[in-house]
């Protein structure tokens, strides 16, 4: 994602929750793991990303959904 969408106070924002390891972070990784009003309090943000493709790059976009949604292309991608 491009950070010229954002202000410089989201940019701010964004930059200090990098300096937190995924493992702390929720789901989402906008808050610490625990404190998200909607992400399970026991699912990191280094838990999504282990469900990350190795081919397409895409990973599990909410902690309910049924699994990845693979790029067009993907070797993974399911079949018609």
């Amino acid at each position: 994602m491009s950070r010229s969408y954002f202000n410089s106070e989201q940019n701010a924002h964004m930059d200090a929750l990098d300096l937190i390891p995924i493992a702390a972070r929720c789901w989402c990784a906008w808050y610490l793991k625990g404190q998200c009003p909607t992400c399970p309090p026991h699912l990191s943000a280094a838990d999504k990303m282990a469900t990350k493709c190795q081919e397409c790059g895409s990973y599990q976009i909410s902690h309910n959904s049924p699994g990845v949604y693979h790029r067009k292309g993907c070797g993974k991608e399911p079949k018609p």
